[in-house]
């Protein structure tokens, strides 16, 4: 057998950044995460994926760290899609498997389109943390087999179309939160 140990903290981290894009990125195998997004500005274009991204090696538990398929931080990402150069489904983001699959403080996303589709699926607390932040997308909104789909705390979520089931505990925990949809 081989042992495997992670190489790097994050799989892709921004600081401080106004204005980059992002095009069809997936991290996985990172210690603390996917993608860390601090007091900056971005676009995530066509599409993301984050999973399996937690301390690996023989000493630890799977997920002894907190890590996140994306953090943000004082920070907006906005999702976006490119229709002119697609096969298949375009604007897929998604984080699995994490301890959080997104967790924002003081943080928006938003943007997308109507085939959008953002994904938290698999992660051990929650699909997506919230602490005063917003979620201001167009498209699905997609949350399951988490322990809580969404954990709120003083935020917003404003979505077209939302999916939310087999998670554990509950699908939505708010509180001081409003949520629009349809």
């Amino acid at each position: 057998g081989s042992t495997y140990t992670n190489i790097s903290d994050w799989g892709i981290k921004v600081n401080n950044t106004e204005g980059l894009v992002l095009e069809e990125c997936g991290v996985a195998r990172a210690h603390n995460g996917g993608l860390l997004v601090n007091n900056s500005n971005i676009v995530l274009n066509r599409k993301f994926f984050a999973g399996r991204n937690y301390q690996a090696d023989s000493t630890a538990a799977r997920y002894s760290t907190e890590s996140c398929g994306i953090k943000a931080l004082n920070s907006t990402i906005t999702l976006s899609s490119n229709d002119a150069f697609s096969t298949g489904k375009d604007a897929v983001f998604a984080c699995y498997q994490h301890h959080y699959g997104i967790e924002l403080r003081n943080s928006t996303i938003d943007g997308g389109s109507t085939g959008t589709e953002l994904k938290t699926c698999y992660n051990m607390s929650a699909g997506i943390r919230m602490r005063n932040s917003n979620i201001e997308m167009d498209g699905v909104l997609d949350v399951y087999s988490n322990r809580v789909g969404i954990d709120s705390i003083d935020s917003g979520l404003t979505f077209d179309r939302f999916i939310c089931q087999y998670n554990k505990e509950a699908g939505i925990k708010a509180r001081n939160s409003h949520i629009y949809y349809g």
